[in-house]
């Protein structure tokens, strides 16, 4: 599976790794999953984790589909949109999350912000660490930081 997610209730932040090659259908397969999940709940900030993606296989137009979606199940009932925080540490992922970005700014469900550096990411959320291995360490997704 090229996307595993967490919703990390007690620290109140949902946390998504991708790896290896990614498409539109793989993120919207994801999405689908994470708005059924029993411990979804509107408006948790979400942390995209990137860093282990080796390719990205999305067009604009597939990225404006999911953003549709994201869209549709969230503005209605969030005021100011999710915040989404991408963590893109080389050029081609953050090209490629900056036109997400892009796109999220179309629509009112979602606030993408787009980082590099891992200790900004955790900022933007309120996370004091300054690594996601910190970060994984206190979670009970620590082995992700391994795996």
């Amino acid at each position: 599976m090229p996307i595993r997610y967490r919703i990390l209730e007690r620290q109140d932040i949902v946390y998504a790794q991708y790896s290896g090659v990614i498409t539109g259908p793989d993120v919207e397969a994801n999405f689908a999953a994470f708005l059924s999940d029993p411990a979804f709940r509107l408006g948790r900030p979400e942390i995209i984790d990137l860093s282990r993606v080796s390719q990205i296989d999305a067009s604009f137009h597939s990225l404006m589909d999911v953003i549709e979606v994201v869209n549709r199940s969230q503005a209605p009932i969030v005021e100011k949109g999710t915040l989404t925080v991408l963590i893109a540490p080389d050029d081609e992922k953050f090209g490629m999350a900056r036109m997400y970005q892009l796109a999220a700014g179309t629509q009112s469900g979602i606030r993408v912000e787009v980082f590099r550096d891992e200790a900004r990411a955790l900022a933007a959320v309120g996370r004091p660490e300054t690594s996601i291995r910190d970060f994984l360490a206190g979670t009970e997704i620590a082995d992700w930081a391994e795996n």
